[in-house]
Order: C-alpha cells, then sequence, then structure tokens
C-alpha cells in the first residue's frame, strides 16, 4: 500500500493526476492497492479492465473517480 500511495503522491508532485485504489476480496481474504490513471499513462491498467494479476474489485478511489 505504502509504493502505490507514494506512486501516486510523485505523480502529483510531477503534474500528473492518478487515483489510489484500494479493493478487497472475500475468498481468500486479502486487500490490495494500486494506481490508476485515466488516460491510462505509465501502464497503469485501468479500473474496469480484467486483469487475472488483479482479482480484487476496486471499493475505494481517492480522488474519487469521476463517472462518465
Amino acid at each position: 500500500m505504502e509504493i502505490s500511495l507514494a506512486t501516486v503522491i510523485a505523480l502529483a508532485l510531477c503534474g500528473r493526476r492518478a487515483h489510489w485504489v484500494l479493493g478487497a476480496r472475500q475468498l481468500p481474504t486479502e486487500a490490495h492497492a494500486w494506481v490508476w490513471t485515466e488516460d491510462d499513462a505509465f501502464g497503469l491498467s485501468g479500473r474496469d479492465r480484467p486483469d487475472p494479476r488483479r482479482p480484487w474489485p476496486g471499493a475505494l478511489a481517492a480522488p474519487p473517480v469521476p463517472k462518465g
């Protein structure tokens, strides 16, 4: 979690917008945090794309991701 949050802060200091996303799954119980960018910059995958490496549905994004 610390690395993903540090990445969001570093991107903000460089003038880039990124979202810190927290997710969890039930079985096996596990939490995870990742970085998401709207323009798919830096090779970071979008929140709605299926990714077998990340089976955690996002529960919270900071700052909130605008709908639309």
